[in-house]
């Protein structure tokens, strides 16, 4: 999604050299990397941790900051071309109210910033009101980025096979849980 021609390269890294990926030591941020020249800058609550060290091994500048920090973002996204965007809903401090603050905290960081391209992580169906907080929280951030008209894509992913984690031993014995949603 990233790559350019080599012209558009050299004319975007001229101008905005960086893409910026947030809480970058879970999963789907984890997952950005660095290639053709472009730099990648990862917001973390702590630079000392292994994870975040495996991402400056990698050639990511890391930026200490915070999703409820507003300055921290600024920092995080000054010069940045690209954000890319996902909240934990399942963390202890972040839960249905945060991640709408955080999501829309960083949105309007990027809007501030002048991001050409922001991306933001939802979840699929979050737009069928199926009365699911950690979808319903999402939908109100996807609205939130037409509403303040910032450029930008939504990944609707519908699972992530890291979630299955938990469940290796009923993998194992021939058993999968989930907990999905309700079929069409």
């Amino acid at each position: 999604m990233w790559e350019r021609d080599e012209k558009e390269k050299q004319q975007e890294q001229q101008s905005h050299s960086h893409h910026e990926c947030h809480r970058s030591t879970r999963w789907r941020g984890s997952t950005v990397s660095v290639k053709d020249g472009w730099a990648v800058r990862a917001l973390v609550r702590d630079p000392n941790k292994d994870k975040a060290q495996e991402l400056a091994n990698q050639g990511v500048e890391l930026v200490q900051g915070d999703l409820y920090d507003r300055a921290s973002l600024d920092d995080a996204l000054r010069g940045a071309y690209g954000a890319f965007s996902v909240q934990n809903y399942w963390l202890p401090d972040v839960g249905y109210e945060g991640e709408i603050k955080q999501g829309k905290l960083f949105a309007e960081a990027a809007k501030g910033a002048d991001i050409q391209h922001f991306v933001y992580t939802s979840v699929g169906a979050a737009h069928r009101g199926m009365g699911q907080k950690h979808f319903d929280s999402k939908w109100i951030i996807e609205q939130y980025l037409v509403e303040i008209n910032l450029a930008h894509t939504i990944l609707h992913p519908v699972a992530f096979m890291g979630n299955l984690n938990w469940s290796r031993a009923e993998i194992s014995n021939g058993a999968l849980k989930s907990f999905g949603t309700a079929p069409d």
